[in-house]
């Protein structure tokens, strides 16, 4: 079943009964250009952490996320978690639905956690695999929101 809902001007998608760090909605479905497009409204970028369950590394690190929230960098992204060990729908923006497996293959997802940083039209911009350091997790949080790379040059997406 898919539930799709917009309350408050926060997309809520198919809420699982547990969460593993406070703050930091867990879901199971998602569709990446309604989810960024409500970011972008925001002036935010959308990041999807997946992760494995029953990992406290991955567990401390949402927890700090998620207790950094009003961190500047931070505040520039809306964060969904996704466990990996459970499954999940996806629905690309070109309409493209993938199981989850299809979606992890396709992206480069894989270990204890892996990050997904998307454009405004929710296409992946980058995925990060592993746990970051802070001061790695911020360049990347810039380079994404500010959609422009080491070089200067600026990101364009695919039409």
């Amino acid at each position: 079943m898919k539930i799709t809902s917009i309350f408050s001007g926060i997309l809520l998608v198919a809420i699982s009964g547990s969460v593993m760090a406070k703050d930091v909605p867990l879901i199971n479905e998602v569709d990446f250009l309604e989810a960024s497009a409500q970011a972008s409204k925001h002036n935010k970028r959308l990041l999807t952490i997946y992760r494995q369950d029953d990992c406290e590394e991955c567990d401390r690190f949402i927890s700090d996320l998620a207790q950094n929230q009003n961190n500047t960098k931070y505040n520039k992204y809306s964060f969904y978690q996704v466990s990996t060990n459970k499954g999940i729908e996806v629905v690309c923006p070109n309409g493209l639905e993938l199981s989850d497996n299809e979606y992890f293959e396709a992206k480069g997802i894989h270990g204890k956690l892996s990050l997904v940083f998307h454009d405004e039209y929710g296409n992946v911009v980058y995925t990060h695999n592993g746990i970051p350091a802070h001061d790695e997790l911020y360049a990347l949080m810039d380079f994404v929101h500010e959609e422009k790379y080491a070089d200067g040059s600026e990101y364009v997406p695919n039409s």
